[in-house]
């Protein structure tokens, strides 16, 4: 999970660097999760984690980590 955190990330901001587009979301398939609209607040609390990590994680330049320290 840390690696692919660190992936999306890393090609995200790169992609801003370069004012490149960010690529559309692909189209819902059945049985996939669809999305839930949910804000940082909620997602945080979902994942039991504190939302200033989810902001960090959503930050293309921010350093992010898997774990709040």
């Amino acid at each position: 999970m840390e690696e692919a955190i660190d992936a999306l990330g890393s090609d995200l901001s790169i992609r801003l660097s370069r004012r490149e587009a960010i690529p559309a979301l692909s189209s819902v398939r059945r049985g996939q999760p669809r999305e839930q609209g949910l804000s940082n607040s909620e997602l945080a609390r979902r994942l039991d984690i504190h939302e200033r990590v989810i902001r960090r994680i959503l930050d293309p330049g921010h350093a992010t980590k898997s774990e709040d320290p």
